[in-house]
């Protein structure tokens, strides 16, 4: 690697560089662009060469995205919209905060249904949530489904129950607004 050779992806040579930036730059670390620099191609960095750093802003083009290899990305699908992934944009498994042992938190995604679950980052048990308040809501007895599919200890909020005698099976065409909750068979009333 001679003077005036910039090395890229690409093989450009200082004078495709010269007759782009109008000057020379020099083959040495701490080299500065002033201006901006347009790539039309991708940019690689070599293993062990270091990181790209940007003191200021970094955009990506709507519809691109960020990636991470082979093990994710995240993109922009609309103003204010994320989506976090695999590569394939088929899956997601969970967000570490702050480490990656059973001493901190994780929001995973739950397997098989829309639903999060809160585990430790190694996903090994669940973890408790501290909240202000919960607002769950509102449902008729008709529209809440099967007891046996949410899953036991799910809870809803009914507003259409016929009685609000604690632990009887809810039943709907009523006025009293009751929680429930699944035993894995019925829903009853708390």
């Amino acid at each position: 690697m001679g003077n005036n050779v910039f090395q890229s992806p690409f093989n450009i040579t200082s004078a495709a560089i010269v007759a782009a930036l109008g000057y020379a730059p020099a083959n040495r670390s701490g080299e500065t662009f002033t201006g901006a620099v347009t790539f039309n191609q991708g940019i690689t960095v070599n293993a062990g060469a270091g990181a790209i750093v940007f003191n200021n802003s970094f955009s990506a083009p709507t519809g691109g995205y960020i990636g991470w290899g082979s093990h994710g990305l995240i993109r922009s699908m609309a103003s204010g919209v994320f989506k976090l992934s695999n590569n394939a944009e088929t899956d997601f498994d969970r967000l570490q905060f702050g480490g990656a042992t059973s001493s901190f938190p994780a929001i995973k995604r739950y397997p098989s249904a829309p639903l999060f679950q809160f585990r430790t980052a190694d996903d090994s048990a669940f973890v408790g949530v501290e909240l202000k308040h919960v607002r769950i809501v509102s449902h008729t007895v008709a529209t809440i489904g099967g007891a046996l599919g949410a899953g036991a200890g799910s809870l809803f909020y009914v507003t259409d129950a016929t009685t609000t005698t604690r632990q009887s099976v809810v039943a709907g065409g009523g006025s009293n607004k009751v929680l429930v909750y699944s035993d894995g068979t019925n829903w009853l009333i708390v």
